[in-house]
């Protein structure tokens, strides 16, 4: 099976007046990623009415596909996504779309909406959806780093963070083996969170790891912006970490500045930080012992999240709340119920409140 750039290029080099008018339209979306994604989803859906239009059932999917990567990671917008990829998951097993290079991908799509809503109740589609991409991808296909950070976002979310460590590892080793910076840098961000998240007591040497990482992957980034390609919510995530491990580290001057730079980073970011961006941010102001601005952080995230369908991450932010009130002294019981609240509405509600709530876990001994 081709790449789907393959894919693109030679539709581009062979293609009939309407494959090219598409092909046309669907780049002029592209340019819009990331920049002005409401115009992309705009173009996409008009792209989608064409190819619709003219019969071609792949540029369609192919629409589809990237209207779920934008709701999904830019406007967060995870019920319209989550409909639109059942969807697009039943018709690609169709035996007309074998061949087509994103199959594996939509797939994809529905595994991070599920994680999004659910990774508790979701766990069994989860893993199954993950089985179907392992079986049906091959040697040099891009899914198989796909599939090794699925597996690690969802051992994350589940609490498991020694396998979401190992996994997270795995898929930096082969996006480093591949010169993949694209996967790299999103691993090595994903390794700062879940070793903050999944060891108790932090030291010198999961600081310095930490650092490293986070260094390494806005190095990366950066380069992807001389290239043309802005990419502000990530940087201002890579940032933030190396503010914190910086102030672990006790460089307290250059951890200020790093923050000062995350924060602005973060301004370009349309008001929709990562998780990770939010996470590093309250552990720094934690680590400083600001617990009213860490709380203050952990507001804003729940009134980011408020209203976009990421129900786990808004009902994680809910229970972090909890814990950050509760050690200054000022949880309300009102915090607890509003938490309970949305716990309750997940498919199985004692285990997620067990997952949620749960204690750190080591993925390596505490120095």
């Amino acid at each position: 099976m081709a790449s789907v750039w393959d894919w693109i290029h030679q539709q581009e080099q062979t293609a009939t007046p309407e494959q090219a008018e598409i092909a046309e339209r669907f780049n002029e979306a592209m340019e819009a990623h990331n920049t002005d994604n409401q115009r992309c989803l705009a173009i996409l859906q008009e792209t989608r009415s064409l190819a619709e239009r003219y019969g071609e059932s792949w540029w369609v999917m192919m629409c589809d596909h990237w209207r779920m990567q934008t709701m999904i990671f830019e406007t967060r917008e995870m019920d319209a996504a989550l409909d639109l990829a059942v969807r697009s998951a039943v018709e690609t097993r169709k035996e007309k779309y074998r061949a087509f290079p994103q199959r594996v991908c939509i797939h994809e799509d529905l595994i991070h909406t599920y994680q999004k809503k659910d990774p508790v109740g979701y766990e069994t589609e989860i893993r199954d959806a993950i089985r179907y991409m392992e079986n049906e991808v091959s040697e040099g296909m891009e899914c198989r780093h796909c599939i090794k950070g699925l597996r690690s976002g969802l051992e994350c979310d589940l609490g498991n963070y020694e396998k979401a460590f190992s996994a997270a590892m795995d898929a930096a080793g082969l996006a480093d083996e591949e010169n993949s910076s694209h996967y790299l840098n999103a691993s090595l961000r994903d390794l700062c969170g879940i070793l903050h998240a999944g060891v108790r007591e932090l030291g010198e040497e999961a600081y310095t790891d930490i650092l490293g990482w986070s260094e390494a992957a806005d190095a990366m980034l950066q380069q992807e912006e001389r290239w043309g390609n802005s990419k502000p919510r990530p940087r201002a995530e890579a940032i933030m970490w190396q503010a914190f491990a910086l102030l672990g580290l006790q460089k307290t001057e250059e951890a200020q500045r790093r923050y000062a730079s995350a924060v602005s980073q973060e301004k370009r970011t349309d008001g929709l930080p990562s998780e990770g961006y939010f996470q590093a941010a309250i552990a720094y102001h934690e680590l400083s012992g600001e617990p009213d601005k860490a709380i203050a952080v952990a507001e804003r995230q729940g009134a980011v999240l408020a209203g976009k369908g990421e129900n786990w991450a808004e009902a994680r932010c809910a229970w972090e709340r909890c814990r950050l009130r509760d050690a200054t002294g000022q949880l309300r019981e009102a915090d607890i119920e509003q938490a309970m609240e949305m716990t309750r509405k997940f498919k199985n509600p004692s285990r997620a409140l067990a997952v949620l709530t749960k204690g750190a876990v080591s993925v390596r001994e505490s120095e």
